[in-house]
């Protein structure tokens, strides 16, 4: 008895440094857990110390692995990003909800929004700067969709005029294989920068074909499953420490860009009539201000200039492409939009707004696009401003609130047959439209879309004049295939692709 004593003391003592280790580590992790139960926060998984959860994100779909998570631990759970503690949401009431509240509209510490833009502009902004802003900006953007006084639909005609365009560009390649993605960014960049910039493009206009690398470049790296997003001293190291420098190089240059088009919109004679872009309604209001400071500062309106155009320009191009690459792939219900079409309009002739609103197959066809490919399928993030409840569960004060869309949008107690794409499904039994109360693809509340009516209009009048005047079909010798990963950055797009298109006859 008296030598296991000792053997046992000398082994206490021996590994005493250990041992207290552990029994500090117990009685954390033991606190913690009985803190959060306390507070009734919402469930999810452990993750590691420093990362969190993020060593067991899937780096090409994170919005996979997320929602095996939702399908876990329910529509709406907690976990860690770094240091980050986030709850993702996937129910679409509870979204709704929770964004329309003051307490759910500030945006998270990442350091793509606050590192990179220093918390400027429009998407990264927050306080009285941001609602400034946003107001600013929404009130522009409905006077150039639709128009003041008598005017139903300021933007139809430009956006007519960018749909021709768009079809004879197709047209000059019938027959033959062309790179679709690099028509679409090309012909809707040049729409919005119609609207925000005021100009537009030739193809190989040097700025036009940098800010489209801008887009690019963007895409690859503006994903909220970056780990430089939440942990410091990542960004010490070469390999992101080299992404970011391109990042802040390709932000100044583009918004030197910009910088030189609202000087040159503050040279024109621009008025409250003939205001047509962005540019012009910051230069007019420039014009009537004794100081240009706060949110009209130069270095403000570059920022918002830019997350329009890239924010929109890749939301749009993604929507786009996959239309035109479902279209290829399931040709009877291309045939179906293209026979609705014609009982409309007839064969071949243009597409107005009007018409589309007899056009529900078509107009569904693109509400399951939004759906199966849920376009932003991690959502934009917002942040708690005080410690509240989302249904059940207590979010602290400066929480994240990630709304997963994609597992909204693919809820099998909401969505039957969720991974099917049937566009039907948003078809009342009489063929009208069902309600898209179950959609989110401009988000909701109070930082919901300021550009979706632009964006659903260059949509709808691109998708529909095409199929009008066009047949589309997979190149010969090609394995395009739906069941292929799509890329994923800030959105999810189909990768490089080619389509082959015919005129209808």
């Amino acid at each position: 008895m008296w030598e296991y004593w000792e053997w046992f003391s000398m082994g206490f003592a021996q590994n005493f440094d250990k041992i207290f280790a552990l029994l500090i580590f117990s009685i954390i992790v033991t606190a913690a857990v009985m803190d959060f139960i306390d507070k009734n926060y919402p469930p999810g998984p452990l993750g590691v110390p420093f990362f969190g959860y993020l060593p067991f994100m899937n780096s090409r779909a994170p919005h996979l692995t997320l929602t095996e998570l939702a399908q876990q631990y329910g529509r709406i759970y907690s976990l860690n990003l770094g240091s980050l503690y986030t709850v993702v949401v996937s129910d679409v009431k509870m979204i709704r909800d929770a964004f329309a509240d003051d307490v759910f509209s500030l945006r998270p510490p990442l350091f793509l929004t606050h590192g990179l833009m220093g918390g400027k502009g429009l998407i990264g902004a927050n306080g009285e700067s941001w609602k400034e802003t946003r107001a600013f900006v929404s009130n522009t953007m409905k006077d150039l969709v639709y128009g003041k006084g008598d005017a139903r639909n300021a933007a139809e005609p430009r956006i007519q005029t960018a749909t021709r365009e768009l079809v004879q560009d197709l047209k000059n390649h019938a027959g033959q294989p062309i790179q679709m993605d690099e028509v679409v960014r090309h012909h809707v960049g040049n729409t919005l920068s119609d609207f925000i910039l005021g100009t537009k493009f030739e193809k190989d206009s040097p700025s036009w074909k940098y800010l489209q690398l801008v887009l690019q470049e963007r895409f690859r790296t503006f994903t909220l499953s970056n780990s430089f997003n939440y942990i410091p001293w990542l960004r010490r190291f070469s390999k992101y420490a080299n992404i970011l420098n391109v990042l802040k190089d390709s932000k100044n240059r583009s918004q030197k860009i910009y910088t030189d088009l609202l000087e040159t919109s503050n040279q024109n004679s621009v008025n409250s009539n003939n205001v047509r872009s962005v540019v012009d309604a910051y230069s007019l209001e420039l014009k009537r201000r004794a100081k240009n400071n706060g949110v009209f500062s130069s270095e403000n309106i570059e920022h918002v200039l830019s997350d329009l155009v890239n924010a929109g320009w890749d939301t749009t191009s993604a929507t786009l492409n996959w239309l035109y690459l479902y279209m290829a792939l399931y040709p009877r219900i291309q045939d179906r939009v293209s026979q609705e079409i014609d009982a409309v309009v007839g064969n071949g002739k243009e597409i107005a707004l009007t018409h589309l609103d007899n056009m529900p197959y078509t107009r569904a066809v693109i509400l399951e696009i939004w759906r199966h490919r849920t376009i932003l399928p991690m959502g934009v993030p917002h942040a708690t401003t005080e410690r509240k409840k989302i249904g059940e569960y207590w979010i602290p004060k400066g929480a994240m609130i990630m709304p997963l869309l994609y597992a909204a949008h693919h809820d099998a107690l909401v969505w039957s047959n969720p991974e099917e794409f049937r566009p039907e499904r948003h078809l009342n039994d009489d063929g009208s439209l069902c309600s898209t109360e179950n959609l989110l693809t401009f988000q909701a509340g109070k930082r919901a879309c300021v550009g979706e009516a632009l964006g659903r209009q260059i949509v709808q009048l691109f998708f529909a004049n095409t199929v009008s005047q066009l047949k589309i079909g997979v190149p010969k010798g090609s394995t395009l295939s739906i069941e292929d990963v799509p890329d994923c950055g800030a959105t999810l797009t189909p990768r490089p692709y080619q389509l082959r298109f015919e005129l209808r006859k």
